[in-house]
């Protein structure tokens, strides 16, 4: 079974045209480069969704059914108790 296949014909079928199937033929610095100018991305589960950059808050993914919320009640005590106005990162 071909899920990238699978999908993009259905996009295809839905007459959706401005989207590039990159499955197989991406290196892990052409993804991160081109995941940085996206304003959606739609991954399965794959090295793709644990690409993290807590520099500019991206958290990435974990593998807890569950596990989000207290990860991001973390970061988000972490962003008020660091917050300052000479860290950029919180700025």
């Amino acid at each position: 079974m071909d899920i990238a296949a699978d999908i993009e014909k259905s996009l295809v079928d839905k007459g959706v045209t401005n989207y590039k199937n990159l499955v197989s033929i991406t290196t892990i610095q052409e993804l991160i480069s081109r995941v940085s100018t996206l304003d959606l991305l739609i991954t399965g589960d794959s090295g793709s969704m644990h690409i993290a950059d807590l520099s500019k808050g991206m958290l990435g993914a974990n593998g807890i059914v569950g596990g989000g919320p207290p990860l991001v009640c973390g970061a988000a005590l972490t962003y008020k108790t660091k917050k300052s106005n000479t860290d950029k990162r919180y700025a």
